[in-house]
This record gives structure tokens, sequence and C-alpha cells, in this order.
């Protein structure tokens, strides 16, 4: 039979690094987009101070076509989901649903220039949001800091950071899943071998990482400081969606953030990832 070999090369995912970008995360932006840049900085303490709204509403409209790039663009929608989620959700029970167009404008261009909705989403929360200590070694724990946080505090960023790890570890599971999927394609047993010890032995690790999660994010913390940042737009608390100022006349519903949003779990997925092959010898 003809064989069709499976690469990735062409979706942009990385063996090496999973679903991480190929490269580090930017740290900041272009000089033109410095305010964004500071107004992140300081996100998580005029959050404590109740005053992040008031030093919203003084952003200027900044133009995203100035962008250059996947990198820049993705820094940008960190920032500007951050911006946002802040807005909607930071002062407690006082909910805001109309998000100011400094930020809803530019956000829903960088969105659409990604292809995802304008919603804080697991890309931005944890795919592209770190730094690593030492760029001679690995995406560990013990090497990365987040780049963006809400309140801050040990509890959220180790919850991010756990995520963030997992994912680093998981270039093993994906490349297993492609050798399997070209196995199938080429009849190829010692292929097929390969690919099941490289996802158990990924798999091994991930889980690993995992059962850490108790150790530095504490549950009543994260259900109190950290989950209500990265609801989405589809909640109780906002009947009619959120309101993008300068874009869109009809409210919208967005799903927010959540660690299911990983491509780790389709791709492993038996039912429906690249291991849902028949595999003939």
């Amino acid at each position: 039979m003809a064989s069709h070999l499976l690469s990735l090369e062409k979706y942009g995912v990385c063996l090496e690094r999973g679903f991480l970008p190929s490269e580090d995360p930017l740290l900041s932006l272009p000089e033109y987009f410095e305010q964004w840049d500071e107004t992140a900085k300081n996100l998580p303490k005029h959050l404590v101070n109740g005053n992040f709204r008031e030093v919203l509403m003084r952003l200027p409209e900044l133009d995203s076509s100035k962008l250059s790039g996947k990198q820049e663009l993705e820094r940008a929608m960190l920032l500007l989901s951050y911006f946002a989620h802040a807005w909607v959700w930071g002062n407690g029970k006082d909910v805001i649903s109309t998000i100011p167009r400094a930020v809803s404008v530019p956000w829903c261009n960088v969105a659409n220039a990604l292809g995802r909705p304008p919603v804080l989403s697991y890309a931005s929360h944890a795919l592209n949001n770190w730094r690593r200590f030492d760029k001679t070694k690995g995406i560990t724990l013990d090497n990365i800091a987040r780049l963006q946080s809400f309140l801050g505090g040990m509890d959220e960023d180790w919850f991010v950071l756990v995520h963030i790890a997992i994912e680093g570890h998981a270039g093993g599971a994906i490349k297993g899943a492609v050798d399997i999927a070209n196995a199938a394609s080429t009849s190829n047993q010692p292929l097929l071998l390969k690919g099941l010890t490289g996802i158990a032995e990924s798999m091994e690790s991930i889980v690993t990482i995992l059962k850490r999660m108790p150790e530095r994010c504490d549950p009543y913390i994260f259900y109190k400081r950290v989950r209500p940042f990265i609801f989405g737009w589809d909640n109780p608390s906002l009947p009619d969606g959120v309101k993008y100022e300068g874009v869109d006349a009809k409210p919208q519903k967005y799903r927010g953030e959540t660690g299911a949003q990983s491509s780790i779990i389709p791709t492993l997925d038996v039912r429906n990832g690249p291991l849902a092959v028949e595999f003939i010898l």
C-alpha cells in the first residue's frame, strides 16, 4: 500500500517542545507598545489597589497593525487578554460587561490575525506565558517563571507553571504519536514499538509533574483568587455576554481558559487523535 508519512512541521508543532512555541516568548514589545508592557507589569499592584479600571481608561488605542510576526502578536494577545479579564472581573462582584475600545479594538484585530477568539485562552495563559531563567537549560519547573499574572503569588504562578512544564515534557508523546501514525502507514513494527515507548515515557513524566500541583497551589486560594479571573463570558454573572466597544454591536459569549484546552489531550485520545489508526501487519 502507498505510504503517507505524517509531518508536523507545517502545523508549527515542535517535537522537542510539544505545543509550546519553538522560540521562547518575547519579554516585551517594540517601543511603540511600551504603555501596554508598562500597564501589564503593574497590573497585579493596580488590582490590589482597586484602581486598574481607572488606569485602563487612560490607555490610548494603539495601532495593532504595527505588530510584526507571530511572536509579537502572541505577546500582544497575552497582554490584551489579561487587560480585558482584569477589567471585567477585577472588582469582585462589580462585573462590567463592556470592554473599552482601547483594549477591544486591537485585541479583536490581534485575535483575528492569530485565528483565535478575543478571550483569555490556554494559548495565552500558559503556552506563551513563560520565560527561562537559564536559556541553556530546559523548560522545567525549576527553570521557568511566568511573564504575566493577575494578582500574582505562589499559588497562581505554580498552577500555571505546572501546566507549562507538562507541555514541555509532552514532546516525547507527540513524537511517539507521529511515529505510530507513520508506522501504520509503512507497516513498520519497530517504529510502532518506538512510538508506544515514547508515549509511555512521556506520560510518566507528565503524571509526575501533575502530582506536584498540591505542593504550592492551595485549592482554596485557587478557587477564590485565581479561578475568577480566567472565567469567560458564558457565565451567570454575564447573562448577556460581553460587548466589545468599537467592534461588535452584539455581545459575545466566549468560554474562558481551561487546562482542558491543551492539545495534548486530543492528540493522545485513542478515539480521535493520531493513535486512532488501524494498524495492520
